[in-house]
C-alpha cells in the first residue's frame, strides 16, 4: 500500500472520529428539543409510576394495620360474650376499611355473633357477604355458618342441602364430625331416617 494511501485513510478516519466528536458537543449545545423533550416526558411517567406504587403499598400497609388492631378488638369482645359490642366492632372494620386484607375474617365474625345473639337472618346475609370476600381458610366454616341458620330457622331442606355441600367438599373440615350430626339431625326432622342413618354411618366409616 502506497505512503499515499495510507496517509488518505488516516485522514479519514481522523474526519469520522472528529464528526462524531463535534455531533455530540453540538447537541448538548443546542439539543433536539423534540428529543429531549420525548425523553424528560418517558422519564417523568417512570418516576411517577414509582412513586405512586410506594405510596399505594405504603397505604395498603397502613389501611390493614388499622383493621387488624379493630379485629382484635372485637375479638376481644367476642370472647367475653359482649356479642352486641362485637358486631358493632366487626361492622366498623367493614365500612371503614374497605378491601383490606381482613374485611372476609371480619364478616365471619360478626356472623357468628348475630347467630349467637339468635339473629339468624342477619347472620345469614353477613356469612353470604363473607363467602364473596374471605379466602379459602375461612370458607369452610362460614358454610357451616350458613348451614347453622337455617337449620335454627327449621329450613331443615335448605339445611341439608348446605350441611351435605360442605361434608362432600370439605372432607378435611375439622367440624366435618358435628356436621354430619346435624345432617342427620335434619334429616330427621324431614322424616327420611335411611339418609339419616346414612350420614350418621359416614362419621364411623
Amino acid at each position: 500500500m502506497s505512503e499515499e494511501r495510507k496517509e488518505l485513510q488516516r485522514v479519514l478516519r481522523e474526519n469520522r472520529l472528529a464528526g462524531v466528536v463535534n455531533r455530540a458537543i453540538d447537541f448538548v449545545r443546542n439539543p433536539d428539543r423534540s428529543k429531549l423533550n420525548k425523553l424528560l416526558a418517558a422519564a417523568g411517567v417512570v418516576i411517577a409510576i414509582a412513586v405512586t406504587a410506594l405510596l399505594y403499598s405504603a397505604h395498603v400497609k397502613s389501611v390493614n394495620a388499622a383493621a387488624y388492631g379493630q379485629l382484635l378488638e372485637g375479638d376481644g369482645y367476642f370472647h367475653d360474650k359482649k356479642f352486641e359490642l362485637a358486631v358493632e366492632k366487626y361492622g366498623s372494620i367493614v365500612q371503614v376499611y374497605p378491601d383490606s386484607a381482613y374485611e372476609g375474617q371480619a364478616l365471619y365474625m360478626k356472623g357468628n355473633a348475630l347467630y349467637l345473639l339468635g339473629k339468624y337472618d342477619d347472620a345469614l346475609k353477613t356469612y353470604e357477604s363473607a363467602l364473596k370476600k374471605a379466602g379459602k381458610t375461612f370458607k369452610a366454616s362460614i358454610m357451616a355458618g350458613i348451614a347453622y341458620c337455617h337449620e335454627q330457622k327449621g329450613d331443615y331442606k335448605t339445611a341439608v342441602e348446605k350441611y351435605k355441600e360442605l361434608a362432600d367438599e370439605y372432607a378435611e373440615y375439622y367440624m366435618r364430625d358435628d356436621v354430619l350430626m346435624r345432617l342427620g339431625s335434619c334429616y330427621e326432622q324431614l322424616n327420611d331416617q335411611k339418609s339419616a342413618r346414612s350420614a350418621y354411618q359416614r362419621i364411623v366409616d
